[in-house]
């Protein structure tokens, strides 16, 4: 890694973003005006710019980027769509050690810890589940509080890969993997919990491990992890009222039932609680 001191900014980011120097030690790489960059042969190394030219670059040499608009650079060198970044900041404010952390995992497919409860760790999904979730995903269809986002059989594998390669990145919260938490690190997948939209919660239990709390256990730290990472003020479940496992669950979690609709062809009741 290499230290503050050592950081020059790429000369486009106005004197008042020089606040980029903090958050230095994860830079390896320096883009001049042509939009070539240079490795230092640090550990970590991400690429931040405000330019077409330095996205591409970036892109060539297989490195990490995020994009910071910057209107003066625009006015100069032309309005740039900066298309092409996974990540799109409108302020060097916003350039914290944690996000860095999150944008250089995501490039390289490592699956970042959400949290942890007693007996769980919850994880993003990785390319590495993909055996396991494809071999689960039959029963996964109207399970506990999720209502069909799955594909047709055959199809699964398609999904989960688009859905890791997109999902974090892009709405940073989705469906994240149970682990049992094990000795020495041994952690065992007990199923899987998250949100499936926006506002709305589902998880799935593996059925060898149901009837031992864990679903209660996860469901408590997604309605707290909603209202203080997310900043959501309201989460829904949508069950099927022939589903009395989840029903129970819910109202154990002081949902409040909302109305019957239909989701997918399929009568649901909808239940409502705020994240406070």
């Amino acid at each position: 890694m290499i230290h503050t001191e050592e950081w020059k900014p790429d000369g486009f980011l106005l004197p008042e973003q020089r606040k980029i120097r903090k958050v230095s030690s994860w830079s390896g790489a320096a883009e001049s005006e042509k939009g070539e960059i240079s490795r230092r042969g640090c550990e970590r190394v991400i690429i931040i710019t405000c330019s077409d030219q330095g996205i591409a670059a970036a892109g060539k040499m297989h490195l990490p980027v995020i994009a910071v608009r910057n209107p003066q650079y625009d006015r100069i060198r032309g309005e740039q769509s900066l298309f092409g970044a996974p990540l799109l900041l409108e302020r060097t404010e916003d350039l914290e050690e944690p996000l860095l952390e999150e944008v250089w995992k995501w490039h390289y497919g490592i699956p970042l810890t959400i949290g942890q409860t007693l007996r769980c760790r919850i994880r993003e999904i990785s390319e590495s589940d993909l055996t396991l979730l494809c071999e689960a995903a039959g029963g996964l269809v109207n399970e506990g509080g999720t209502v069909a986002f799955l594909p047709e059989r055959g199809e699964y594998a398609v999904f989960w890969e688009a859905y890791i390669r997109n999902q974090y990145a892009f709405f940073g919260y989705g469906l994240w993997l149970i682990e049992r938490k094990l000795p020495e690190e041994k952690n065992e997948v007990v199923g899987i919990a998250g949100f499936t939209e926006a506002g709305e919660m589902g998880y799935w239990i593996f059925p060898e491990f149901r009837r031992r709390g864990y679903a209660e256990e996860v469901c408590r730290f997604l309605l707290k992890y909603a209202g203080e990472v997310l900043n959501w003020e309201m989460i829904s479940l949508f069950i099927e009222k022939e589903n009395l496992p989840s029903l129970s669950l819910a109202k154990r979690l002081d949902f409040c039932f909302d109305a019957e609709c239909e989701r997918d062809g399929r009568s649901v009741q909808r239940w409502i609680r705020p994240t406070g």
